[in-house]
């Protein structure tokens, strides 16, 4: 199935502005992730992933290696 990198950056931006405002509202890591993860139908860590950077940093290292 052909995937939608405009698609995929628009809900990363999505998921990373959620977890920055519920952040600020002094909610804990596990708390946003957890809650994050039942509104995106998406495993904890893929969130953490996201949010931390590591989900682009992979991406582009697995197409740098092609």
């Amino acid at each position: 199935m052909p995937t939608d990198k405009e698609l995929f950056q628009s809900r990363n931006k999505a998921i990373s502005e959620q977890y920055n405002k519920l952040s600020s509202q002094g909610y804990s890591n596990d708390y946003i992730l957890a809650q994050l993860s039942q509104t995106y139908f998406l495993k904890e860590r893929t969130i953490y992933a996201v949010v931390s950077g590591e989900y682009d940093r992979r991406k582009r290292h697995r197409n740098n290696s092609r």
